[in-house]
C-alpha cells in the first residue's frame, strides 16, 4: 500500500514522503496512529501543489535575502550595549540572534558570526545569502 507519511518514522519514511508499505502495517500501525495516509491520487496532487508553492515561497524569500545583502554591503550600523570601564562585555554576543536584537535591521539568517563579539567598538560581520556576500559594520557604544 502506499503511504504519503504525515509524521517521520524511524526507519521507515520522513514526513510529506510517500511510500509504498505493507498492507498490515500501514492498517494495523500507521492509519490507526495517524502516521501516515493512504496516498490517493488527490491527495498526492495536493502535496505536490504544496511543495511547488513552497519552493517557489523559498526562492522568493532567498532573492529578498540576497537583494538585502547587496543593499546592506559596506553599511555602518550603531548599537548601545552595556558594558564596563575597559569596554568588555557583560555578555558576549555568540549568536546571530543576539547580533539581530541589537541591529533590527539585519535579520539573523544573513549574519554569519566567525568569533564571538566580547567587546565595544567597531567590528566588520560578514552577511551572506546565497550567492550575494557582503560585510556590514557594526559599533557597539
Amino acid at each position: 500500500m502506499k503511504v504519503i507519511f504525515l509524521k517521520s518514522v524511524a526507519r521507515q519514511g520522513n514526513a510529506g514522503e510517500i511510500k509504498e508499505v505493507s498492507d498490515g502495517y500501514a492498517q494495523n500501525f500507521l492509519l490507526p496512529r495517524k502516521l501516515a495516509e493512504q496516498a490517493t491520487a488527490v491527495r498526492v496532487a495536493h502535496l505536490q501543489k504544496v511543495a511547488e508553492h513552497r519552493a517557489a515561497e523559498d526562492e522568493k524569500r532567498r532573492a529578498e535575502q540576497e537583494a538585502l545583502v547587496k543593499k546592506l554591503d559596506g553599511h555602518r550600523f550603531e548599537a548601545t550595549v552595556s558594558a564596563n570601564k575597559k569596554g568588555g562585555l557583560y555578555e558576549k554576543i555568540t549568536t546571530a540572534e543576539k547580533l539581530s536584537a541589537l541591529v533590527p535591521e539585519l535579520p539573523a539568517e544573513i549574519i554569519h558570526l566567525t568569533e564571538p563579539i566580547t567587546a565595544t567598538g567597531e567590528h566588520t560581520v560578514a552577511v551572506t545569502s546565497g550567492e550575494a556576500k557582503g560585510e556590514v559594520t557594526i559599533a557597539l557604544n
